[in-house]
């Protein structure tokens, strides 16, 4: 059968500010979608794909619509859920007898309101996606409705909503194919980070476990969340292999919630990259309780060049209210063994935390300078669906349900003890103070070794100037405050 799966029309600018957006655009390999590709070709579909960060939604239809495919699968995650309407609707109207779904964070969390709010929309996938789309598209080639597949909602004949109930995580993750890389074709040139985040280009995507053993408050908190399940070292670098000689990667990014959380497995993919001889760089996300140095010594000399810390405040309390379950002197510790063994660091923080003061945020940005990572990032703490925060954060402070505004940028949230003013220039003080360092730029001055870093560099320089320029640089939100309906 012939099917399509795609992303939806998506711009740098509902992602970043809009005044920092042409500095930080990159296009990223979106594996989550390939590897539903890659389980649809091995059941023997052929697939069309199409990405939404490359082409508009128009643009979309009129390369899909000709193939006259007979399922259309498409990833949402909550800030594309506008553009996924519009385009659910146009694709409707191009092929009125396909079947049209989505997948992803989003359709997971709401998959009634969805359906109930696009009219265009027939399904909704609430779990894993990878083996739930083989077997609807199955159910679609006998004619049957697609009551047998566990983990969708959809709509039968008559127009009812059926949720055939919850689907298991998949355990085997090396059981499925790597993602469908060669729907890409040439755009593979473009994968990459933001400026800063890659020392060699194109960089792939790597999913190596997925889950997570901790519950934070605005992290997805539903049973796929309570553990983490791992692929093999060996399969993990068979995909890195392919991915340098087969598709000409000359980077890889891990996108675990925690590489570092079996620690065996962490050396038994370093022995395996050096007896491979695969000497590209590569990039990690871990949690500061989860690394010591022997560990890292041993990364760095198998290539890791980069580790992302999700650190977010400097204030113990504030730790402990968003559940993170660290504490700053294990912080401080993993960031001292880090930078000993010649790793650079990642590390993002947050403003907007329930029961934070401004005070608080300033002692936050104190931190971040004492820390003095590499690079660091300072969002706002965002009520995804799916989180604990979207369910109880109504009685901790205002909040919007405006997908628009879920993008780390807006303030969404906003707890009682703060404005969104005080988050907003909370953002603005971070940036100047931390970025505007002599010793921070003496260091990457010193670090511009290579054309990617140089271009790094000469691209950052208009937001350099934007951060001291514009002091309204840091409102980038829809008109809808926090709070408002």
């Amino acid at each position: 059968m012939r099917c399509a799966v795609l992303i939806p029309e998506w711009h740098v600018e509902e992602i970043f500010l809009s005044a920092f957006a042409r500095s930080m655009g990159s296009y990223q390999e979106p594996s989550g979608t390939l590897y539903v590709a890659a389980m649809l070709e091995k059941a023997g579909h052929e697939v069309l794909f199409a990405d939404g960060a490359l082409l508009t939604n128009e643009e979309i239809v009129a390369r899909i619509a000709p193939g006259r495919p007979r399922w259309v699968g498409m990833y949402v995650c909550a800030v594309l859920w506008p553009s996924a309407q519009r385009l659910l609707t146009a694709l409707r109207a191009a092929l009125p007898d396909a079947v049209l779904a989505i997948g992803g964070p989003w359709a997971a969390t709401m998959p009634r309101e969805s359906l109930e709010a696009c009219p265009a929309l027939d399904q909704v996938f609430t779990g894993e996606g990878e083996e739930a789309s083989v077997e609807a598209l199955a159910a679609l080639e006998a004619g049957i409705e697609p009551r047998q597949v566990r983990g969708l909602v959809f709509r039968d004949r008559d127009g009812t909503l059926v949720d055939t109930g919850w689907r298991d995580m998949i355990e085997d993750l090396d059981a499925l194919p790597f993602p469908a890389r060669h729907l890409l074709g040439e755009d593979i040139q473009r994968c990459a980070l933001p400026p800063g985040g890659y020392r060699a280009r194109p960089v792939a995507h790597l999913i190596a476990s997925r889950g997570c053993t901790n519950r934070c408050i605005y992290c997805f908190h539903m049973e796929r969340k309570r553990g983490i399940r791992y692929r093999s070292a060996a399969s993990i670098v068979d995909e890195v292999e392919t991915c340098v000689f087969q598709f000409g990667f000359r980077e890889v990014r891990f996108l675990d919630d925690n590489f570092t959380g079996d620690r065996e497995r962490v050396f038994e993919i370093c022995d395996l990259l050096e007896a491979r001889r695969l000497t590209i760089p590569w990039y990690v996300s871990s949690r500061v309780d989860t690394v010591d140095f022997e560990m890292l010594t041993r990364m760095k000399r198998a290539g890791c060049w980069a580790i992302l810390y999700g650190i977010e405040t400097g204030v113990q309390k504030n730790l402990n209210a968003i559940g993170k379950h660290v504490t700053l002197e294990q912080i401080r510790s993993a960031v001292a063994m880090t930078r000993k063994a010649g790793i650079e660091m990642f590390l993002p923080f947050m403003f907007g935390i329930p029961g934070e003061t401004y005070e608080e945020g300033l002692q936050t940005i104190d931190f971040a300078i004492e820390l003095d990572p590499y690079y660091a990032n300072f969002n706002t703490l965002t009520p995804f669906p799916g989180t604990w925060l979207w369910d109880h954060g109504d009685r901790l402070g205002r909040m919007s349900r405006d997908p628009a505004r879920m993008n780390f940028q807006a303030a969404a949230f906003v707890p009682n003890t703060m404005t969104e003013a005080q988050i907003v220039d909370l953002r603005r003080i971070a940036f100047r103070r931390f970025y505007s360092r002599p010793r921070f730029m003496v260091r990457w001055l010193r670090g511009a070794t290579n054309r990617h870093v140089i271009g790094a560099l000469i691209r950052g320089i208009p937001s350099f100037a934007t951060l001291w320029l514009r002091p309204d640089a840091f409102w980038n939100a829809p008109e809808q405050p926090a709070g408002d309906p």
